[in-house]
């Protein structure tokens, strides 16, 4: 067995590892392939897996940049993509960006000045996600460069005459007054927002952010760049700062950025719970009954955790356990945009907070593990993105420890969840990292779970387990044949051997979810009956029939909009069988005259089958009533709701 790897390890046009850069990098770049269909996601040239790719590496290998010969081309490349009009391309590229900074070293400047006057513009992106990684990018190379600045506020300037989102523009620009810019020059910024042609239409954004950058670089420096201004330029200032009104918070010591709105603040807003958030916000979360007034509150937490500072971090620590108890609290509610920014807060409270969550690490999966199955795209992409913090910086021992868990979970789709948090940790963090046996001795009983999906996505992991092992597949072997002998099944070897052989890895998309390597499951993954017997797709028969075990329909629970309808399905049978029955308890059977009759009213026919059914029967009808497949479910016709409102009434 030891030799399926061998050709992937001789060979230099391997099949792409988590860690592989390919040498025609550049070539896959200036590829017009710009497709982002997520079926179109693995083909070889693909700029995202291209860009994933060379993230990957840059993450692992600080000195990759050093020993890239063709940066100036590179950077047209980068430059020319940030451009694309698909915003998924523009999200990843920003993203490559972001996390490859710091290995630029001495060339960060001259690079993000290269394009700087492209990534200035989706600081007003009409998504979200562009917004948010863009001011992440250029905080980012400030932090690196703060004397970078005079040249960001110039194209910043240069970039305001032909804006057509001004107020978004300067509502942005307050994410770059960081800590390390307080003895910056800000004069280029001043000098901009007091030209009347410029401001027109949003004059109090323009005063907000003049009135934070007073407090923020202090009285001194403030007064050295309005004595510059000439008379016409202090009128303006003076006019749109008259009503501003802001909270300083420290700015003069480093400790944080003014994050207040521009209104005079109470006594109550300055007070802080948890030591970072105003007692007034956690009283808007509190508000379970009023969903817009716990999203506010939810919006001004999400700015205060992003923005927190080194100093607030050692506040929010002692009270890290009431913290996490709060918004796993949040988290009940059934509100999606609630949940979703609760999840974003947790996400980056572990992004900001690092190694301070190893000690409170089991109640943190926990708190996430309330919507592990949510079929939500953006639910499981921020799930998916708060492990992978964990897993980066805490042991990803500890962190695959508390998962193990919910793999016994009943929902298979949380199992489902699960086992590709796994996979995708495995592809994004060093194999040094990890303890490949045992995650070996967990996986293998996930191929005999009961539902196609977790088996698939168990040999997508076995795929990235046996690549990790670098040939050595006999750990994999073993377990698999003592599984077998334990469980008395056969051709789960020779499943696992055909996977093997593949010699195919599953891909990490755009969003940060698992792309699986195997073709669309349908009943035989469109493949014909006699390919399906083949040695070479015992993988896919396994999946498939599991080795010929049965699995039972009522395994995950249902959802509330289906439960009706697989209630009617129970009903239906129930009675029938019921109606068996009957004449051999020695009840006397209906003549067959009135058959028809009684058949054609189904309400009456349900209250009398109703009443007829013994305590027990009752009892497994609603423990029945609790579980079910969704796919059952579906193919329940349409006369099975006409009995829906008779079934609430007799389920009462």
């Amino acid at each position: 067995m030891t030799s399926l790897f061998d050709a992937l390890s001789r060979t230099n046009d391997r099949l792409p590892s988590p860690n592989f850069l390919p040498e025609d990098f550049l070539e896959l770049l200036k590829s017009n392939d710009f497709d982002t269909k997520l079926t179109q996601m693995n083909k070889t040239n693909s700029n995202f897996q291209t860009l994933i790719r060379a993230a990957t590496v840059a993450k692992r290998e600080e000195d990759w940049f050093q020993k890239f010969q063709k940066k100036g081309e590179l950077f047209k490349c980068i430059d020319k993509i940030v451009c694309d009009d698909r915003w998924e391309l523009q999200h990843q590229c920003i993203k490559f960006l972001v996390e490859a900074m710091p290995t630029f070293g001495s060339a960060t400047e001259y690079c993000m000045c290269y394009v700087m006057p492209n990534l200035i513009p989706k600081l007003v992106s009409n998504k979200v996600t562009v917004r948010k990684i863009t001011h992440q990018a250029i905080s980012t190379f400030l932090r690196l460069k703060p004397e970078a600045l005079q040249s960001v506020l110039k194209m910043v300037a240069n970039f305001m005459p032909n804006c057509t989102s001004k107020p978004e523009l300067i509502t942005e620009l307050h994410a770059i007054l960081i800590p390390e810019l307080m003895k910056g020059n800000w004069a280029s910024l001043v000098d901009n927002l007091t030209t009347t042609a410029n401001i027109q239409g949003c004059e109090e954004q323009a005063g907000i952010l003049m009135k934070k950058l007073h407090y923020f670089i202090g009285n001194e420096s403030w007064q050295k760049i309005v004595s510059n201004l000439i008379p016409e330029k202090r009128e303006v200032l003076e006019r749109i700062t008259e009503n501003v009104q802001v909270e300083q918070t420290d700015s003069k010591t480093g400790n944080g950025v003014l994050r207040t709105s521009a209104k005079p603040q109470s006594g109550g807003e300055r007070r802080l719970r948890y030591g970072i958030i105003p007692s007034l916000v956690c009283a808007l979360i509190a508000e379970d009954s009023d969903a817009n007034q716990r999203i506010a509150g939810l919006e001004k937490m999400k700015q205060v955790v992003d923005q927190i500072t080194a100093e607030e971090i050692a506040r929010l620590v002692p009270h890290l356990h009431s913290y996490l108890l709060m918004l796993s609290n949040v988290l009940e509610d059934l509100n999606f945009k609630v949940v979703v920014l609760a999840l974003d807060i947790v996400r980056a409270t572990a992004h900001h907070l690092k190694g301070h969550m190893e000690a409170h690490i089991q109640q943190f999966v926990n708190i996430v593990a309330k919507h592990f199955g949510n079929q939500k795209s953006v639910i499981k992409q921020i799930i998916m993105m708060t492990f992978m913090e964990l897993f980066q910086n805490i042991n990803p021992k500890t962190v695959g420890g508390c998962l193990r868990v919910y793999l016994e979970n009943k929902n298979s789709r949380v199992r489902e969840e699960v086992i590709n948090i796994y996979t995708a940790s495995l592809m994004t963090i060093s194999p040094s990292k990890f303890n490949l046996p045992p995650l070996v001795n967990i996986i293998v009983p996930m191929f005999h779970d009961p539902k196609k999906r977790v088996r698939l996505a168990a040999f997508e992991q076995l795929s990235v387990l046996a690549y990790l092992l670098n040939g050595k597949t006999e750990i994999i072997m073993k377990a698999v044949r003592d599984f077998e002998q334990d469980q008395n099944t056969r051709g789960l070897a020779e499943a696992v051997t055909a996977r093997i052989r593949r010699q195919v890895l599953p891909r990490i998309r755009y969003d940060g979810l698992i792309e699986y390597s195997t073709p669309p499951m349908m009943d035989s993954f469109d493949l014909a009956e006699s390919e399906m017997s083949l040695p070479s797709n015992a993988d896919l028969a396994w999946i498939v029939s599991n080795g010929g075990v049965e699995p039972d329909p009522f395994e995950r629970t249902m959802s509330p909009i289906s439960l009706a309808g697989n209630l009617a399905s129970i009903r239906k049978n129930r009675m029938i069988q019921l109606g068996v029955e009957k004449p051999v308890v020695g009840m006397q059977q209906q003549p067959p005259a009135q058959q028809p009759s009684r058949i054609q009213n189904g309400v009456e026919k349900s209250h009398e089958t109703a009443e007829n059914t013994s305590p027990e029967v009752n009892q497994k009808v609603v423990m029945t009533r609790m579980k079910s497949d969704d796919s059952f479910v579906r193919r329940q016709g349409s006369e099975l709701n006409k009995n829906v409102f008779s079934i609430a009434i007799d389920f009462s």
